[in-house]
Parts: structure tokens; C-alpha cells; sequence
């Protein structure tokens, strides 16, 4: 194309990217890459295919620049555990080329969202024993839980003791300092903390 016998060439590529946050389940996320003043020119983007630094997956449409990014497992538990900001984000390049063949680089930058994990759940409440007049000593049986490690966390107006029988099932044995059951005397409680593999707890309470 010509205007007053000049030649005029084709405006520069120059890309920039639109970006839609982490789905909160699967930490994918969706995006374009778009150039300044696209207009109807022809574009290729790529590459369709490629792995990330941190192995995350990333598929880009080669006609409308339209992308996902997947991040793997091991860089979303990083994400959740790390306080350093480059354990957050993972970063890749989306290439773009026109149809005069000239080139530009998108550098695209995403939020690894953290893998989502289920907080801990509380020990079962466990069966009351030995709760007959006078008595100063109380248990509670068949305490279970489902993952992680179980501890005594606190006790009052008396002591606690854990044990763990044959089949697994957790024991608490609470002695009263001063009164006894259904008797005056001092409303003692024993609470009991699960703590799982990520260090999130969840605690129960008992009162004798």
C-alpha cells in the first residue's frame, strides 16, 4: 500500500496479555495474548505446547493467542507453605509472529494457586466411664480420629493421662484434683488436639 508514493509498513507488534484469576479448585488459569492495535491481521502464537520451570503446563491456541496454564501438584504445595513471593508465581513466554514474519515475546506471569487442603478434623467424643457417684477418676473410650497425631493440650481441676490401646482406639483418663462426679467440686476439662500432616489442628473438648 502506498500514500504519496511512500511505501508504509506494518505497524509493530506489540503484545500484552489479559488474564483471569486461579479457578479456586484446580488453580487453572485462562488468558489471551493480544497485540496494540490488532485490528484483522493475522497472527500465529505460540509454541501450542510447553512445561513451565516449575512443570506447570502451558496450551496456547495458535490462531487466537487464547491460553491455559496448569500448575503441577509439587509447585502448588510449594505455594502453600512458602512465604517467598517467587514460590507464588510461575512465569512463561507466548510467541507471536505476523504475517510480515515479524516477531514479538509476551512474558506472561501467573499466580500458582495454593493446593487445597482440608483442615483437620476433631477426635470423636469417645464413650464416658466409670461415672458413678464418688467417683474421682472418669474415662473416655474409643476416642478416634481419622489422620494425623492426637496430644492433651490442656487440663484443668485435675490430671489427664492419653493412652492408645491394642486396636488402636485412643483412652483419656481424667483424675479429679478435689470433688468427684455429680458431686460439688471443680468443673474440670481435658481438651485434646489433632494435629495433621499439614500442621493444621482441630481440638475437642471434655469435661468431666
Amino acid at each position: 500500500m502506498t500514500i504519496d508514493g511512500l511505501s508504509r509498513s506494518a505497524p509493530p507488534v506489540e503484545p500484552w496479555v489479559d488474564l483471569a484469576g486461579p479457578d479456586r479448585q484446580t488453580g487453572l488459569v485462562h488468558g489471551s495474548v493480544q497485540i496494540v492495535e490488532q485490528g484483522d491481521r493475522a497472527l500465529r502464537f505460540g509454541p501450542e505446547r510447553s512445561t513451565t520451570a516449575k512443570g506447570g503446563l502451558v496450551t496456547v491456541h495458535p490462531r487466537t493467542g487464547h491460553f491455559t496454564y496448569s500448575p503441577s501438584v509439587s509447585a502448588r504445595e510449594v505455594s502453600r507453605t512458602s512465604t517467598n513471593y517467587g514460590d507464588t508465581v510461575d512465569t512463561f513466554t507466548v510467541d507471536v509472529v505476523d504475517a510480515y514474519g515479524t516477531r514479538a515475546e509476551a512474558h506472561v506471569v501467573v499466580d500458582i494457586l495454593a493446593e487445597n487442603v482440608l483442615g483437620a478434623v476433631k477426635p470423636s467424643v469417645g464413650v464416658k466411664t466409670n461415672t458413678i457417684l464418688g467417683a474421682k477418676e472418669v474415662q473416655w473410650e474409643s476416642i478416634t480420629i481419622g489422620s494425623g497425631s492426637l496430644d492433651i493440650v490442656s487440663t484443668s481441676g485435675g490430671t489427664s493421662v492419653l493412652s492408645v490401646g491394642p486396636a488402636g482406639g485412643h483412652t483419656l483418663t481424667f483424675t479429679s484434683s478435689d470433688g468427684s462426679y455429680f458431686t460439688k467440686g471443680p468443673a474440670g476439662s481435658v481438651v485434646l488436639r489433632v494435629t495433621d500432616a499439614h500442621g493444621f489442628h482441630a481440638d475437642q473438648t471434655y469435661t468431666y
